[in-house]
Formats: C-alpha cells, sequence, structure tokens
C-alpha cells in the first residue's frame, strides 16, 4: 500500500509540473506573437520572452527531473515487490500453524484403513484432499518462509512413530516447497505460491519412498501399501501419481475458497 501510494503522489506531482509548463509554454507564444506585432518598446519586450522562455525551460527541466524520479522508484518498487524472504513471527502465527497440523494429522486417520492395500501411492491417495486443503489453509494465512517446513517438522514428529523414515521424506518435501515458494514470490507472498506449495507437498514423496524402499532397503518387511512403493507396473504407477497430484489441486482450490469464507472473521484476517 505504502508504495501505491508514493506511485500516486509523484504521477499527482508529474501531472501538475506538466500543466505548469504548459502554461508557460503558451504565455511563452503568446508573448512572442505580440512582440512581433508590436513595434514599439522592442527591447523591453525580447526581455520579457527571454525571461519566459528561462522559466519554459527550467519547467521543462524540472518535469523530466520528475520523470527520472519517478521511473527509479517504479524500478525500485518492482524490484522489491515482494518485500523480505524472511519475516518475523507471532506467537499467533506458531499457534496457528500447530493447530492445523494437528487438525490435519488428525484426519490421517484413514491410513491404517489403507497400509494393505497393494497399490503404489495408495496412502498418499487417501490423504491427498485433506492434507491440501488444510495446507492451504495455512499458507493463506500464515504466508511466512518456513510455515511449510515448521508442518512438516511438526507432522513427521508424529509420524515417526509409525515410519521413521516418513520424518526425513516430510521435511525433505517440505524443504523443496519452500524452495519453490521462494522462486515464485519471495517466500508464500502470493495466493500462486501457497496453492502451487499445497499441490506438490504430498506428491514428492513418492520418488523419495520409491528410492527407499527400491534402492536402499529393497528386502525390508513393510506392509502391502509400502511395499507397492517398491515398483510394479509403471503404468499404474503413473496413473496413481498422476491421481494424487489432481486430488492435491483439488483439494488446493477447496482451502482457497474456504480461506476467503474464513478471512471475514477477526482470528485468520492477515
Amino acid at each position: 500500500m505504502d508504495n501505491k501510494e508514493n506511485m500516486n503522489t509523484i504521477t499527482k506531482q508529474l501531472l501538475q509540473n506538466a500543466e505548469e509548463s504548459q502554461n508557460l509554454l503558451e504565455t511563452y507564444t503568446k508573448q512572442t506573437k505580440k512582440t512581433n506585432a508590436t513595434e514599439t518598446n522592442t527591447i523591453p519586450s525580447r526581455s520579457t520572452a527571454s525571461e519566459e522562455k528561462k522559466e519554459s525551460l527550467e519547467a521543462i527541466h524540472t518535469v523530466s527531473t520528475c520523470e527520472n524520479g519517478t521511473s527509479q522508484v517504479a524500478s525500485s518498487v518492482k524490484k522489491n515487490k515482494y518485500g523480505k524472504i524472511f519475516e518475523k513471527w507471532s506467537v499467533s502465527d506458531i499457534v496457528f500453524l500447530a493447530i492445523i497440523t494437528t487438525i490435519t494429522l488428525l484426519t490421517g486417520a484413514v491410513m491404517p484403513l489403507l497400509i494393505n492395500v497393494p497399490l503404489f501411492g495408495i496412502i498418499q491417495l487417501g490423504l491427498s484432499l485433506q492434507y491440501s486443503i488444510f495446507i492451504t489453509i495455512a499458507l493463506l494465512k500464515v504466508r511466512k518462509t518456513g510455515a511449510m517446513l515448521f508442518m512438516s517438522v511438526i507432522s513427521g514428529i508424529v509420524l515417526v512413530f509409525m515410519n521413521p523414515i516418513m520424518f526425513l521424506v516430510l521435511v525433505l518435501c517440505g524443504l523443496i516447497c519452500e524452495g519453490i515458494a521462494i522462486l515464485i514470490s519471495r517466500g508464500f507472498k502470493t495466493t500462486l505460491a501457497c496453492i502451487v506449495t499445497a499441490i506438490l507437498y504430498l506428491p514428492l514423496s513418492l520418488p523419495f519412498l520409491h528410492i527407499y524402499y527400491s534402492v536402499l532397503f529393497p528386502k525390508a518387511e513393510v506392509g502391502a501399501a509400502v511395499a507397492a512403493m517398491r515398483g510394479g507396473n509403471i503404468w499404474i504407477n503413473l496413473g496413481m501419481s498422476v491421481a494424487v497430484i489432481a486430488l492435491n489441486a483439488l483439494g488446493a482450490l477447496i482451502g482457497y475458497f474456504i480461506s476467503k469464507e474464513l478471512s471475514k472473521f477477526a482470528f485468520y484476517k492477515k
């Protein structure tokens, strides 16, 4: 808002200077015509015209200077459009993210129902909708670098008791999402960055889990759903990956509309 107000003030000044310059030029033109038509008092008329011309040139110089200043301000505003990458957190930010993460983990109660389904990415598919909804709501509220990583760490601490590798995988996914958000808008400054992050968060875990179970621990005894992460039919795996991304995109869209409704309440206002 400050940058917009500065731009409006400078624009008004430019318009005023341009009007003054035009008036001076018109005065100079009239004076010149009057001087040519009058044969008497030639010397004073030329002196007056010279002064008017000097004033008009000064006015034009002022306008040019203002235009240069405006272009410099505009370039500065464009350069710092999204502000700083790292911003100070408040206690309310931490509390809100912790609550949202807790709710998100509670919605993962469907996981035990899917653990024995021998299908690549079935667990991610079952968690995609609710995870992307709550992640979108959280990021649209707390638009600060580190928000996604904070939620990933909390989720990883809880899930590490179910599957130790999940802590590392979720933290890696969180770091990648943070990097993507920084590239898009120096953090979660734009809605696009928040939605893209929510869409990619869970799908990013698929390649990490595939590498872990198929390359590092190919013979470890795990459930059917986790064992399916080692490979199988490539077309089924690809189809499931696309389905996970699509479901996350749907959840992010739902989360966006929910956040718009929540923004009417004081506790959610940015």
